[in-house]
């Protein structure tokens, strides 16, 4: 086992903090399996090569006459794990660039293929019926009054207006009771744009939070309706919006929103 160690980058010195950020970074990598599996390998490589890289070259730089043999017999083990890296970066570059040039070609399909523009969710604000309450229609008497015709009313929606940095600090203080507050509910959101991307299942989605630097929150907002995709198509970095959806709670990582549309 600690043979194996001393191959990987974080872990060769055994100093705890090192190995704390390593497994953090590691971790990551890990999860980056879910969206992309080039991402991973690319990530993976990284450190590998750059490490590797530097140890060579101080090591030879260092090496008395000495000791050269011994950083040869060395240089040959790491020449393997330094190439197989180089491979993995490689690899990971190719499946990265065919993923992305992929879903390109969907969403470019979607919107082209779209034949029916779909109502979208502001336009719903209201639930309304046809439906009318009728009087009979047999012949009134010549004394009777004919009653009026009754057209049910609209039922309104709750909307629950917030912005997207209050809805991150009610779920950072208590996930609970932000839970019964947003779950399930329609809300309406404004904030900053901080990524716009497109996700699996030929969905786009837009990231909000306040804004500020250093910021790495945010609230994820997923759009289907092709008419919406367009819309996103047209928005940029930083550009402050308000957009309705029902939110679906926190998950791993960030606080979801589901079919949403951009309020204009």
């Amino acid at each position: 086992m600690n043979n194996l160690l001393d191959f990987i980058p974080g872990f060769r010195k055994r100093k705890p903090w090192h190995m704390v950020v390593a497994s953090i970074y590691y971790l990551i990598a890990l999860l980056s399996i879910i969206g992309n599996f080039g991402a991973f390998l690319i990530m993976i490589s990284l450190p590998f090569l750059f490490f590797y890289f530097v140890h060579m070259v101080k090591n030879k730089k260092d090496a008395t006459d000495g000791e050269i043999n011994q950083f040869k017999e060395k240089s040959k083990k790491f020449s393997v794990v330094f190439s197989g890296s180089l491979v993995c970066l490689i690899v990971g570059l190719v499946i990265a660039s065919i993923t992305s040039t992929t879903a390109t070609k969907q969403n470019k399909t979607d919107i082209a293929d779209k034949n029916v523009s779909q109502p979208s969710l502001e336009k719903f604000a209201y639930a309304q019926t046809d439906e009318q309450i009728v009087t009979p229609t047999s012949s009134p008497k010549p004394t009777d009054v004919p009653e009026p015709t009754v057209t049910a009313m609209p039922t309104p929606i709750p909307m629950v207006k917030v912005t997207a940095q209050d809805l991150i600090d009610d779920y950072k203080n208590n996930e609970v009771a932000a839970d019964l507050k947003y779950k399930n509910q329609m809300v309406e959101a404004t904030g900053v744009i901080d990524t716009i991307s497109s996700g699996s299942g030929n969905t786009v989605y837009v990231t909000l939070n306040d804004g500020s630097d250093w910021n790495f929150d945010s609230v994820r907002f997923t759009f289907k309706d092709s008419e919406q995709k367009l819309k996103v198509a047209a928005l940029s970095k930083g550009n402050n919006i308000t957009i309705q959806g029902k939110c679906d709670g926190k998950g791993i990582l960030e606080i979801s929103v589901k079919n949403c549309t951009i309020v204009e």
